[in-house]
């Protein structure tokens, strides 16, 4: 198969740079925060454009990286979230998901009027990331994503037309067992979601910890709250 799991509690990425902590002070748009570290106020990079309402927030602590780029000197790993640290660095979702696969790996490989993350000996591959958790569960998307339910529409064709197709969403929180789709913020999303999975597509949710530098595999989130719409 292309997608295989590791053992539970194994390192699957380290983080080389320094981790830098420090507290928001404010977001003054999707891309960019302010955080004091050790009483000076710097403008971070924030890579994921999402609402990240629960985490992004004045007062919450962060962990920065060093990258001394075009507009900031800083770019924002992770925030915290129910007393651990939860990675929101988009950058780092492909990396992390090809420690799942097995066999040729092709990036970006587009098929009917989409453009997939990956190809594994044949299999299609999308691969998302999700850090909203409530109570214990995984909530996925935390802003409306017409590309996401697209991607899913779309891979329920081509499940249909005879290909092996599947989704990975990351979980970011050790915290979360149940994933739902969010039929509150994105019902759209939801609908799709419920298509492709009694459909056929196979989806994972591998639960993922961020523990000082390295990234750890918890496991796979089993249960699924899931409802007609």
């Amino acid at each position: 198969m292309a997608i295989s799991f590791p053992e539970k509690s194994k390192e699957i990425f380290n983080i080389r740079e320094k981790l830098i902590e420090g507290r928001i002070i404010s977001r003054p748009n999707r891309f960019l925060t302010r955080v004091e570290i050790n009483k000076n106020v710097v403008d971070a990079h924030i890579h994921d454009p999402g609402r990240l309402k629960e985490l992004i927030y004045p007062g919450n602590y962060v962990q920065l990286r060093e990258i001394h780029g075009k507009k900031t000197d800083y770019s924002i790993l992770s925030a915290k979230g129910q007393n651990e640290y939860i990675l929101l660095d988009t950058r780092f979702h492909s990396k992390l998901a090809r420690s799942f696969m097995n066999g040729i790996i092709k990036q970006e490989i587009s098929y009917l009027n989409s453009r997939f993350d990956f190809e594994c000996d044949g299999e299609i591959i999308e691969i998302k990331g999700g850090s909203l958790v409530k109570d214990d569960t995984l909530i996925f998307p935390d802003a409306v994503t017409s590309r996401g339910t697209k991607h899913l529409t779309e891979l329920l064709e081509l499940h249909n037309l005879g290909r092996r197709v599947s989704v990975i969403i990351l979980c970011f929180s050790s915290k979360a067992t149940k994933f739902s789709p969010n039929y509150e913020t994105d019902p759209k999303f939801a609908r799709a979601f419920m298509r492709a999975f009694e459909g056929g597509v196979n989806f994972y949710f591998p639960k993922l910890s961020l523990e000082g530098n390295s990234i750890i595999f918890q496991g796979l989130i089993g249960n699924l709250n899931l409802r007609k719409i």
